[in-house]
């Protein structure tokens, strides 16, 4: 037998997985483009000793997006809520929790208030609540949050963009056992790859000990659902916990 013969079915599978994986980043990266907002490049320039200017800028696109002169108006106040939700969420401002829950309230695409579809997308605005509320959340934080994650789930093709923010604010929210909770039944419940993957990777973030028992669960009763790459996965993580978790 040569042994220089090139392997080619394994370098085509592993040219597969790789352009999966590069078009999943893609779509990730076009994800969060659509979340620019023409205020970002101010509200880089704050830091958190401009805490309360940040604020006081979120409340103010806030109240223009609720009653502004124009659909212009509205439009730019909720761009400047975009912009100011993206660095409470860096900053961890917690005392935007209460604005932040009437917008993921208001910008629900499957219940809230339709008007605002036609002033901005209300998509955009729900997911970047989602994930400002997951960076500053409490456990009573993310039971509010759960009320809004089942339709979601329920259509899970249509929504990924949508679950992958709510996948990202449950990991973000580490000590909240509602959190941990949440993820082991996405972790039963998902079927998409990519968002499997995530699941895990916030799953991880957690860095419980304990959560290797609902892994294996994973490993030994979904595999057939999956690629033996997401398999050899789940194990790296079940390695990366029972070597750091807590």
């Amino acid at each position: 037998m040569n042994k220089n013969k090139i392997n080619f079915g394994g370098l085509y599978m592993k040219l597969i997985i790789k352009t999966i994986f590069f078009i999943f980043l893609a779509n990730i990266l076009f994800c969060f483009e659509l979340y620019k907002s023409s205020y970002d490049i101010m509200f880089s320039k704050l830091n958190i000793e401009k805490s309360n200017d940040i604020l006081n800028l979120f409340e103010e696109g806030f109240s223009r997006g609720e009653k502004g002169v124009n659909e212009t108006d509205k439009k730019l106040g909720y761009e400047m809520v975009c912009g100011a939700l993206k660095r409470i969420g860096e900053l961890k401002l917690t005392s935007a929790k209460s604005r932040i829950k009437d917008l993921i309230r208001k910008f629900n695409v499957l219940s809230g208030d339709k008007k605002v579809g036609f002033v901005i997308d209300m998509k955009k605005v729900f997911n970047l609540s989602v994930w400002a509320l997951g960076k500053i959340a409490n456990d009573d934080d993310i039971k509010f949050l759960a009320n809004f994650i089942d339709p979601y789930i329920s259509n899970e093709d249509y929504h990924s963009d949508t679950i992958y923010i709510i996948i990202l604010a449950l990991g973000d929210a580490k000590g909240s056992p509602t959190a941990l909770n949440l993820l082991y039944d996405l972790l039963k419940r998902i079927k998409n790859e990519s968002l499997i993957i995530e699941v895990i990777n916030s799953i991880v973030k957690h860095n419980k000990v304990l959560s290797i028992a609902k892994l294996i669960d994973f490993k030994e009763m979904r595999s057939g659902q999956f690629s033996p790459n997401l398999i050899k996965y789940v194990n790296k993580s079940i390695e990366k916990l029972a070597n750091e978790g807590e």
